[in-house]
């Protein structure tokens, strides 16, 4: 279907080993009738482990894609970073020792970011991580929505929070920023476990729209 796929068990001439197979697409630089350009496209698909002349190892068994687009959006162009991770990842370097992939995490995230014409930013998650070493064993994040524009509260999203301990039980908070200056607007969030309510739990989440770099994440 017009996509690259391998499917092999290989070594090159460097040492570098190949197992498994992996299905891509990329394209972009297209307008739809709705008023999106779409600058970048990319979907990654497999299940395959590289193994470099080093020792370091990478692993893919999933699925990632990625977006970027310019959305014409009230008289002004929105620009959209989307995608999502599914699947089980590890990386073995170096550059990893502070990541995601540093372990391996089974995820099912889904994301956007947003910059608004008036230079305001928005982030939105939504997704499962599981097999984190520590007490807190999985993470649920649902509908969490933080954003610096004039109407949002600039130090609480909206959105839920849910982490699983190594004993089973889940423990929810729920955080409720809408409005600067609302009194709900305090950084913090309602913790409960096994319906008993344990308070306010506090968390930073500027850093989702306190982005310097050409994306997101780029720092």
């Amino acid at each position: 279907n017009g996509m690259d796929y391998w499917n092999d068990r290989c070594t090159t001439e460097a040492g570098v080993q190949y197992r498994g197979w992996t299905l891509q697409e990329r394209g972009g630089g297209w307008t739809s009738g709705d008023g999106v350009t779409m600058n970048t496209f990319a979907w990654l698909s497999g299940h395959a482990v590289l193994t470099l002349a080093d020792g370091t190892v990478l692993e893919n068994f999933g699925d990632n894609m990625y977006q970027h687009a310019i959305e014409e959006r009230g008289g002004g162009t929105v620009e959209v970073w989307q995608g999502f991770v599914y699947g089980d990842f590890f990386y073995s370097g170096a550059d990893a020792a502070s990541g995601w992939m540093q372990g391996p995490v089974t995820n099912e995230t889904y994301y956007r970011y947003e910059l608004q014409p008036d230079g305001s930013r928005t982030a939105m998650l939504d997704g499962a991580l599981a097999w984190f070493d520590g007490p807190v064993v999985a993470a649920r994040l649902t509908d969490v929505v933080m954003s610096n524009s004039r109407s949002a509260c600039t130090t609480e999203p909206v959105g839920e929070v849910r982490l699983r301990d190594r004993s089973g039980a889940w423990t929810t908070v729920v955080f409720d920023g809408y409005r600067e200056g609302d009194p709900t607007c305090d950084g913090c969030g309602v913790a409960t476990r096994d319906g008993e309510d344990l308070g306010a739990v506090c968390a930073d989440f500027t850093q989702l729209i306190d982005w310097t770099g050409a994306r997101p994440w780029d720092g």
